[in-house]
This record gives C-alpha cells, sequence and structure tokens, in this order.
C-alpha cells in the first residue's frame, strides 16, 4: 500500500467520528480538505450518516 491509499485509508477510518462531532479541529479540517477533493470519500460520508440517521430514528421507536 503506498503513502497516498494510507492517507485515504486513515481520512476514510476518520469519517465516523466527523459524522458525529467527535474529531478534534485538525483532524476536522484534515477532513474537510479531503472531503473538497475527494468524491469518494463523500459518498462514504453520506452513507455514514445515512446509518447514523437510521440508528436515530430506531432508537427512537424502542419502547422506554
Amino acid at each position: 500500500m503506498n503513502t497516498i491509499d494510507q492517507e485515504r485509508e486513515y481520512l476514510s477510518e476518520l469519517l465516523p467520528w466527523y459524522a458525529n462531532g467527535t474529531l478534534d479541529p485538525s483532524e476536522v479540517e484534515l477532513v474537510e480538505k479531503a472531503l473538497e477533493e475527494d468524491p469518494i470519500l463523500r459518498l462514504e460520508l453520506d452513507l455514514i450518516l445515512e446509518d447514523l440517521a437510521a440508528t436515530v430514528e430506531l432508537a427512537e421507536e424502542m419502547p422506554i
């Protein structure tokens, strides 16, 4: 695996934390820059956000 692939994999692994707002500011900046440049990462983020929304919806439907 080359350096570009490793960086992209690292950024992909950060996406769930980006989606839930738990990255530190330097990582947010890094992810946002990558999202501007990489349509595949944007698609990955869209899937993560869909999963997150579905999880919240299911949790809200559960009886207390």
